[in-house]
């Protein structure tokens, strides 16, 4: 509830469940925290379960991978930010044409919307390390839609060969690939417009800043929101 309607507010929505009689038993914000601390296990044990029902939920087998920038705060406060230090920690996004500094998400999702996979970068890294964060644990024969930052022969060779999985990147001009062609590239362009639009849609529910006292906590409140977000996609829409 704090993730989804009070921007990861834990104060703001303990005082709405107090108020309305959905919690009776009172506790502090630091009783709240170390609890949320001590289930961390089981929420990402939640994590998975909601990832394995858009696998399932996603008849076609049709899957779209993306990534998007995560800050832990403005660039002009690097040097005085208390999470988090060091050059691997500064990304820049083409998209934006701008720099940040924090954490790359990487994204696996179906054709609903519904996150399968998720998973952090250091935001340094491009998006080839996503195949070495990302399970890909979806059904033998499924499609993959990627843009050109994914392209990697090798890791597509290995994803057909050990998993069944048909990985499709947007080409590039100058590839001799068979598949290299504007029909191609175009269905592909096409199927990524879902991954584009629930990349939005997180953002809508994050916050100018994520108010975390340490990474760990930061890393927590990060998955509420996409956890948040998932149970919406999947039971009410």
């Amino acid at each position: 509830m704090a993730c989804k309607y009070f921007k990861g507010n834990y104060v703001l929505a303990l005082e709405y469940v107090f108020d309305t009689g959905l919690v009776k038993e009172k506790i502090s914000l630091s009783r709240f925290s170390r609890r949320l601390n001590r289930l961390t296990d089981f929420i990402l044990y939640i994590k998975d379960v909601l990832g394995s029902i858009g696998v399932s939920n996603n008849k076609e087998n049709n899957f779209m991978i993306d990534s998007c920038p995560v800050s832990v705060c403005h660039n002009i406060r690097i040097r005085r930010c208390k999470l988090l230090q060091g050059e691997e920690y500064r990304g820049y996004t083409s998209s934006k044409k701008e720099y940040f500094y924090g954490f790359r998400l990487q994204i696996l999702i179906n054709e609903k919307g519904n996150i399968c996979e998720f998973a952090l970068q250091q935001g340094r890294e491009n998006d080839q390390p996503a195949f070495n964060c990302l399970n890909f644990d979806i059904p033998e024969g499924s499609n993959v839609y990627a843009d050109k930052g994914y392209i990697n022969y090798l890791q597509e060779l290995i994803l057909k060969e050990c998993g069944g999985i048909n990985f499709l990147p947007i080409r590039k001009s100058n590839s001799k690939t068979d598949d290299n062609t504007l029909f191609h590239n175009w269905i592909r362009q096409k199927k990524r417009k879902y991954v584009e639009t629930t990349i939005s849609e997180i953002d809508k529910l994050l916050p100018q800043k994520i108010h975390a006292t340490n990474i760990n906590a930061f890393i927590l409140k990060l998955t509420g929101f996409i956890l948040a977000y998932n149970f919406h996609s999947l039971f009410l829409t």
